[in-house]
């Protein structure tokens, strides 16, 4: 399994050191090798939210934005951040969805709508949710605004710049994406009725950095590894699909997956 790491703009080999300021402790090269591993994407992003809500002296207040359908589709790792928190707050502007029992409080709109205290949140983390934001910058703004000097963002996306971007956002413009979710219904990006819009305005590096001028810390990487949008395909068209990983790799395309975490 080979993989590859983005800091900002620049290529790291598998030996390079992460720089100390993305997240300096020892979990997060421990986090590196599970990645390098091939380690289950849910997994590893929650346990970047969750290295960092253990990171505070006592238990921090959560905020889960686009909280209906779990952590990346699994809410059992919910629960877990949960029992990580002082309180467990949700955002979920889909009212058809009934979000996981682990809330204290689940907001039912959009961030920039929710009646958070200025101030109140701790650790904030958003999980493919970047990719539907029509106004990214009112986004920005409250995200800003609910945390706490100090608080700390994890966002996980995908990159604009990759070639499945490029295709979701040109199916989304055609109005072809539905039907291809109806035609590949065994996926788990088709959900029914819950089919969002995309806009990938918010990202790539460059977009982050242009949006959130008003944190004090803002530090990215791109995450390539192989397999990685098995969970979108049925399985007869996943080993073209790793062709195509592998093919990217060797070109030096950019890497699919898009992580961010701002300090305020």
């Amino acid at each position: 399994m080979w993989n590859k790491l983005l800091i900002g703009d620049a290529k790291l080999s598998l030996a390079s050191r992460l720089p100390q300021e993305v997240f300096s402790d020892p979990q997060w090269e421990d986090l590196l090798q599970r990645w390098r591993r091939g380690a289950y994407r849910a997994n590893f992003f929650r346990d970047l939210v969750l290295a960092e809500a253990q990171r505070w002296p006592s238990k921090p207040v959560i905020l889960d934005i686009g909280c209906g359908r779990g952590f990346d589709g699994e809410r059992g790792l919910q629960a877990s951040l949960a029992e990580a928190a002082s309180q467990y707050l949700g955002v979920e502007p889909d009212a058809s969805i009934r979000p996981s029992r682990c809330f204290a409080k689940v907001f039912p709109c959009r961030l920039e709508d929710a009646p958070l205290a200025p101030g109140s949140i701790d650790v904030a983390f958003a999980v493919f949710v970047l990719e539907h934001l029509a106004r990214p910058q009112a986004f920005f703004e409250a995200l800003f605004t609910a945390l706490r000097p100090g608080g700390v963002f994890w966002g996980f996306t995908i990159d604009r710049r990759h070639p499945f971007a490029i295709v979701s956002l040109a199916a989304e413009w055609l109005g072809l994406k539905s039907w291809l979710l109806r035609r590949l219904g065994d996926a788990e990006s088709y959900r029914g009725p819950g089919h969002y819009p995309v806009y990938y305005r918010a990202n790539t590096p460059a977009a982050i950095r242009r949006l959130a001028t008003r944190f004090r810390s803002i530090r990215t990487a791109t995450l390539h590894q192989e397999g990685q949008f098995d969970a979108y395909l049925p399985s007869r068209v996943r080993p073209l699909s790793r062709l195509f990983d592998r093919i990217c790799y060797r070109i030096g395309v950019q890497g699919p997956m898009l992580v961010a975490r701002l300090e305020k």
